[in-house]
């Protein structure tokens, strides 16, 4: 990794590790003073390297050390929650945030969201309202709709 860091959120996209925010030194850790991080990177598994990823809109801390505030559907990338800060008093995100993996934009997928401070967890689904998806051929019934 070209950051060194801690709280940040880690999310595993078609074999590339995604490790978003935290807090950590820009460059190489010689003594400088940390500060939340907005940049994103990227290990590739299959060839053993690592990249950037294009960066938060703003920095971002996970709330805890032992947990991740991001998921994944279909290919993207949710960040959910987490300090615009690296202290208790700083403010709480209410955004969740959506990055495109083919296009590498992030854009705000949700507004004030109702979160907790104790909370770190970020849950994402993919809502599929009645008949928007048909179901497979073999659970189909012949002949009938549904």
């Amino acid at each position: 990794m070209k950051y060194s860091k801690y709280r940040f959120s880690t999310a595993v996209v078609n074999s590339e590790i995604y490790v978003l925010g935290g807090i950590g030194c820009i460059g190489e850790d010689r003594g400088q003073i940390l500060q939340c991080l907005h940049v994103v990177e990227i290990y590739n598994v299959d060839w053993d390297f690592w990249r950037e990823g294009a960066p938060l809109p703003s920095t971002l801390v996970s709330l805890r050390t032992s947990s991740t505030s991001a998921g994944v559907v279909g290919g993207k990338i949710y960040v959910c929650g987490g300090f615009h800060g690296a202290d208790r008093q700083e403010v709480i995100s209410k955004e969740i945030l959506e990055l495109d993996t083919w296009e590498s934009e992030w854009k705000v997928a949700a507004d004030n969201v109702l979160m907790h401070d104790s909370y770190d967890v970020c849950l994402v689904a993919r809502m599929n309202p009645r008949d928007l998806i048909p179901p497979p051929a073999d659970l189909r019934e012949e002949g009938g709709e549904h």
